[in-house]
């Protein structure tokens, strides 16, 4: 892998840049359908997207057919990735981590005010007009349906907090983004981190046809193998009379006698592309995953046992997954420092 980022190219292209412009619109729409409309698929909540693997997979389609007519035109790897990195930013902004849950946010507090809870003596005063959605007949028609975005009075109360909204996103994009570029050498170059997500795209791309990938028996193995799987319990769920592979049994319910039934829920689950996945990621990290999982599973005996299961919110998981964020965010500065020295 090192070895093929470090390939001499011809960087950003101009076609690259345009191309996935031209495909960021369609690929948000499909994550805002199948996130916020429909509710079926959560594109964005795994990190290899598939609505932009999949439009990768198309483009170097396309690109074979190409390649063969006429070669000169055909998208270099470079090209790809650059639209692939693209469509991956565009489909995390719009994903549901990012901008669904915004929007849902622009109006809450002034449509669910009530006079029992108080917010509009709380806090209504503080919040300016170009920060959230205020008028109530405009709201009616998002929390309620039956209306149009399309409309002027509802497009007037939308666009300023909307527009606010939008610079505060292009620039905390653009900090992410340098930030990147402060810690690329440090862990691309010196700590040389595999970047496990990035693999199938470097494949996928690698020649501008994926002909080496698709050459791979083993991975036409694996690839044909989970098409079917997920082929077949997609269509035992719009038509039960088609047999479906069990993936997903739980366990939680073996746990009767106390104090193990505090575990509660616990569902093994097998999932083909995290199978795949975990091949590619160092044994301490995917040692972790599941060592934290069973860790967290004991707290819940542990509590049971001495009678901690009666406070609020015990053992507190959001707030440990917090401090672990900010644990890994101090370490990450802390091994970094001697090459932030030098930025």
């Amino acid at each position: 892998m090192e070895e093929r980022i470090q390939q001499k190219s011809s960087n950003v292209t101009l076609r690259a840049l345009a191309i996935g412009c031209i495909l960021i619109p369609p690929n948000c729409y499909w994550v805002v359908q199948s996130e916020a409309v429909w509710g079926t698929t959560y594109l964005t909540i795994v990190s290899l997207f598939f609505n932009v693997t999949f439009t990768l997979l198309v483009l170097v389609g396309f690109n074979t057919l190409t390649n063969k007519f006429n070669p000169k035109i055909a998208l270099k790897q470079e090209e790809l990735l650059t639209i692939y990195v693209m469509l991956c930013l565009g489909s995390s902004v719009a994903g549901n981590n990012f901008l669904e849950n915004l929007v849902l946010s622009l109006g809450h507090a002034f449509w669910f005010t009530t006079p029992e809870n108080e917010w509009s003596d709380l806090f209504f005063r503080f919040v300016p007009d170009w920060l959230a959605v205020k008028d109530t007949i405009v709201l009616q028609g998002f929390y309620e349906g039956q209306s149009s975005i399309y409309i002027l009075e509802h497009i007037v109360a939308w666009l300023k907090p909307l527009t606010f909204w939008a610079c505060f996103a292009i620039v905390l994009i653009f900090t992410l983004l340098c930030v990147n570029i402060l810690i690329r050498k440090a862990w691309a170059e010196e700590e040389k981190l595999s970047y496990p997500i990035i693999q199938l795209p470097l494949e996928l791309t690698r020649s501008g046809t994926g002909s080496v990938l698709f050459s791979n028996r083993l991975f036409l193995l694996g690839f044909s193998l989970t098409a079917v799987i997920t082929l077949l319990n997609g269509l035992h769920f719009h038509y039960p009379v088609v047999p479906n592979l069990r993936l997903r049994t739980e366990i939680g319910h073996v746990f009767t006698d106390k104090p193990f039934n505090a575990i509660g829920w616990m569902p093994l689950v097998i999932y083909p592309w995290i199978v795949g996945l975990v091949f590619f990621i160092p044994l301490d990290l995917s040692f972790s995953v599941w060592f934290f999982y069973l860790f967290a599973k004991a707290q819940r005996i542990i509590a049971d046992i001495v009678g901690w299961r009666s406070l609020p919110g015990f053992p507190y998981f959001n707030q440990q997954t917090t401090g672990g964020w900010l644990g890994l965010c101090l370490i990450a500065l802390w091994l970094t420092r001697g090459h932030l020295k030098y930025v």
